[in-house]
């Protein structure tokens, strides 16, 4: 169906957003990058596609480019908790703790029960040492 509404109209926007995620499913991530950077170049500011090109840059192991992406869907859709726990679990595995809790505790005031964001926010703790908070956590 995707091709469908492709083949009649290729410059339509939302097919080529879902063509885009349609790949990503497939683990054709580099062709999802390409797709989804297109639709970017077009409609800068779709936080969602900030964010399955950030998804398509981790697959690729750019996490770089992935944190740059999750930071723009966040600076267009401030409630997208899923950005803020990949971006917090990048900042985790560079060791930039205190922004990595700061993105956990994010999630953790919108969604108390998120158990990404309870792991996150408890794997902090413990690369910081501190094991009661990491036990509560």
């Amino acid at each position: 169906m995707i091709d469908e509404i492709l083949d009649e109209n290729p410059q339509d926007l939302t097919g080529r957003f879902l063509k885009g995620r349609l790949f990503l499913e497939q683990e054709e991530v580099d062709k999802a990058a390409e797709i989804l950077q297109t639709v970017i170049k077009d409609e800068p500011k779709l936080a969602m596609a900030h964010f399955y090109l950030g998804v398509a840059y981790m697959a690729q192991r750019n996490i770089q480019q992935g944190k740059t992406e999750f930071i723009e869907a966040l600076k267009y859709n401030p409630n997208l908790y899923r950005a803020n726990l990949l971006l917090g679990n990048i900042y985790l595995r560079t060791n930039s703790l205190d922004l990595a809790l700061e993105e956990g505790e994010k999630v953790l005031k919108t969604r108390p029960d998120n158990i990404q964001a309870n792991l996150l926010v408890g794997n902090v703790f413990l690369y910081q040492g501190n094991w009661d908070k990491a036990k509560t956590a």
